[in-house]
């Protein structure tokens, strides 16, 4: 045999063995049974004590779901509450606040139904994890000199929230020394999380899917500003409706005092919130001597939930 062919095929038959033996690549922990990534959470599914992700249960038969649930976030889980849906319901786990970095354990005890000896049933089980959150943003708002002719400063923005964009729609603020003073600008605030803003108790009240608890948008830092619309409602409305502050400087809308106009904390299609504000400058001699810049913060809370994991179920007759 001719040298050189000789040398390829030891050289194959070497790599085929190394290949065979070697086992392969371990699979990623995305991979791994009963692992589950959503975003900023973390969980382990266990069955019975055991990573899982299906169960089978004979007629009558009963078994123990666990989920080891990490905040790998930025703030904390408020009242975490994790339920069964679908084929094994349960009652609720609740075990309270699951701090940044930290990590809790729920458990359910699911039975499966009286079955016929031949009967068998093939359906999902989702675990859902719901839980109350605080996001919040601020923007800086850039007020130049009627006279000012320079680069006015690039406006600064942080975002503090695991599920929540914020995005702010705010031009630089030229004052004039006399005459109409409004500012008029909007606020995005968008869902870019794995789940949807609910919680399990929304459920027969008047709080309904997609629609916050409770948003605040404060410019008490800013001297001789005031709010003066939002939305289509004016700064008396606003009062009458006791959304604004003495000051005229803090809006604060919540599920108790929305009454009609509930709509304006749900969110659209379940993603985006876009609150549309005017201020108007009181005091514009404030501003006429340098530029200034000044925050508007902007604080939302809410309930979120997301399903974590499907369990694939069977039960079967005896």
């Amino acid at each position: 045999m001719d040298k050189k062919i000789f040398g390829f095929f030891l050289l194959f038959s070497l790599v085929l063995f190394l290949g065979c033996i070697g086992g392969g690549e371990k699979p990623s922990s995305e991979e791994q049974v009963g692992i589950v990534n959503k975003g900023t959470l973390n969980a382990t599914i266990l069955i019975n004590g055991k990573p899982g992700d299906s169960i089978t249960l004979l007629s009558s038969q009963s078994a123990q779901i666990g989920l080891t649930l990490k905040n790998s976030g930025l703030r904390t889980l408020g009242n975490v509450t994790g339920m069964l849906l679908g084929c094994l319901e349960s009652d609720l786990d609740n075990p309270g606040d699951i701090e940044p970095k930290s990590a809790q354990y729920l458990s359910w005890t699911v039975t499966a139904p009286l079955l016929g000896t031949s009967e068998i049933i093939k359906c999902p089980t989702s675990i859902r994890i719901c839980f109350d959150y605080d996001s919040s943003s601020y923007t800086e708002l850039v007020f130049i000199p009627e006279d000012y002719r320079e680069a006015p400063p690039a406006p600064n923005a942080a975002t503090a929230s695991d599920f929540f964009a914020f995005s702010y729609n705010f031009g630089v603020i030229r004052v004039l020394k006399s005459g109409l003073n409004e500012i008029v600008g909007q606020i995005s605030i968008k869902n870019v999380g794995p789940g949807w803003v609910d919680y399990i108790r929304y459920q027969g009240t008047n709080l309904q899917i997609y629609t916050v608890k409770k948003l605040t948008i404060d410019i008490s830092d800013i001297d001789g500003v005031e709010i003066v619309r939002y939305g289509e409602l004016s700064q008396d409305k606003l009062i009458e409706n006791g959304w604004l502050d003495d000051n005229k400087k803090v809006l604060t809308i919540t599920e108790e005092n929305a009454g009609n106009y509930l709509y304006f904390l749900k969110m659209i299609q379940g993603k985006e919130l876009v609150p549309r504000i005017v201020l108007n400058i009181t005091n514009p001699e404030l501003f006429q001597d340098s530029v200034n810049v000044y925050t508007m913060d902007v604080d939302v809370e809410h309930g979120y939930c997301i399903d974590m994991a499907t369990i694939n179920t069977e039960m079967r007759g005896r």
